[in-house]
């Protein structure tokens, strides 16, 4: 029998992806980073992210990285997340960016789109073989 229980996650991050760096901002056991990480967009970045989430003190399979799917930027730090044990999910930018409008509150920064909240139903996309896209929190 298959089990359709979700896992258990206790660190939620969101991060927004440009082509030079990408932000996160991550929330453990419901206490919020005070502020955004930027990292640059190269192995180096990657690994200074990987090494700022260990931080946390929270298993990898323990934590989901939200994505923003723009462009192409996303596919090598998903990727890099994915084989580090990660749970990774891909969401579509275009419906995400109109389910903020459809919230009652008008503000749009980079700090306010990377904090958790709930995601609408169908906002994921198709991600590449081997990404796990999890849908618990749709």
């Amino acid at each position: 029998m298959v089990s359709l229980s979700s896992p258990a996650y206790r660190c939620f991050v969101g991060v927004d992806i440009a082509a030079a760096s990408f932000t996160a901002i991550w929330s453990t056991d419901g206490t919020m980073l005070p502020r955004a990480v930027t990292f640059s967009q190269s192995l180096a970045g990657f690994a200074a992210f990987q090494q700022q989430l260990q931080t946390t003190g929270v298993a990898p399979a323990q934590t989901l990285i939200v994505l923003e799917a723009t462009g192409s930027y996303w596919i090598a730090l998903a990727a890099t997340l994915h084989e580090a044990g990660y749970a990774v999910a891909v969401l579509n930018a275009a419906q995400l960016h109109n389910y903020a409008q459809s919230l009652p509150r008008r503000g749009k920064t980079d700090a306010l789109c990377k904090r958790p909240r709930p995601i609408p139903i169908g906002a994921a996309t198709n991600v590449p073989l081997g990404l796990r896209l999890h849908t618990s929190l749709l």
